[in-house]
């Protein structure tokens, strides 16, 4: 069975999803600062991006870079751990996208057995997607990106916290809304996602509303909540996101202008998504764009 190891480089967006299509059944864990590992305790910031991809279709498993017994690695003739070594040396395949100048850490891990192993480093610029800046070094593995648009992928587990989240509105149609984007800038007024809200219900009294946001988005949804009465919606606040990839791929329509959000689930390929990145447009005349 072959194995790869992607180095600081675990979210949807990623061309491990190519990877992953080519060699459906290599094991890949991701060296990828967030989970932490079993005997270590590292930074756990990066946790809720790296829920994304373990276990999730990108990787089977992840590690964290991030505690002491791997900064040997980035150091020049240290004594590297033994029980690391022969974890890197045990994949057939390692892509680093780590910064990597000197090629000390290269170095180390072939030291510590390693054989293949394509440095994949790239500063991202405006010339292109990142998604396919991150990709072209893979085409050296004759790995090609075909798509880049970032799928999440809920695991059995995600999809029973969404069941259960959702309860006999199940049944029902529903439409996502998310009213926030993290900058009041890019935010719609409220009083026109009322209303639209309110000619939704209108229109499909069966449907019911799924309030999206996060904590950059309290104050949206206080003023939402405090001025929609009828019929209640769900409140989604703050989930994990592959719970909320979950919801998605329930609901029949997404509004919204946060592009976040919209990362969507593999059941959406074929339903219609309306949003907007451009709300300022939308609040002029009140029509939304697709």
């Amino acid at each position: 069975m072959s194995s790869f190891a992607w180095q600081r480089a675990a979210h949807p967006g990623h061309p491990g999803r190519r990877t992953r299509r080519l060699h459906p059944h290599a094991a890949r864990p991701a060296a990828a600062a967030g989970e932490l590992p079993r005997r270590a305790a590292g930074d756990s910031r990066y946790k809720h991006i790296v829920a994304l991809a373990e276990g999730r279709f990108y990787a089977d498993a992840t590690r964290c870079i991030e505690y002491g017994p791997v900064a040997a690695f980035f150091a020049r003739h240290a004594d590297l751990d033994p029980e690391l070594s022969e974890y890197f040396a045990g994949f057939q395949q390692i892509v680093s996208y780590l910064y990597d100048p000197d090629g000390i850490f290269e170095a180390n891990l072939r030291r510590a057995g390693a054989k293949n192993i394509l440095y994949a480093f790239r500063k991202l610029d405006d010339s292109d997607h990142a998604a396919h800046q991150l990709a072209r070094p893979l085409e050296q593995l004759a790995l090609y990106l075909e798509d880049a648009a970032a799928r999440v992928h809920p695991a059995e587990e995600d999809r029973a916290a969404a069941a259960a989240f959702l309860g006999d509105a199940a049944a029902r149609p529903l439409i996502a809304i998310h009213p926030g984007s993290g900058s009041p800038k890019k935010n719609w007024p409220i009083a026109n996602w009322l209303e639209l809200a309110h000619r939704l219900s209108a229109a499909q009294p069966e449907a019911r509303l799924v309030l999206i946001g996060g904590e950059a988005d309290e104050a949206q949804l206080a003023d939402f909540l405090s001025q929609m009465d009828r019929p209640p919606p769900l409140l989604a606040r703050s989930l994990p996101l592959p719970e909320l990839a979950a919801i998605l791929e329930q609901c029949r329509l997404y509004l919204g202008h946060d592009t976040a959000s919209r990362t969507s689930p593999p059941r959406w390929e074929r339903r219609a998504c309306c949003s907007s990145d451009r709300p300022t447009r939308m609040s002029g005349d009140r029509r939304m764009h697709r």
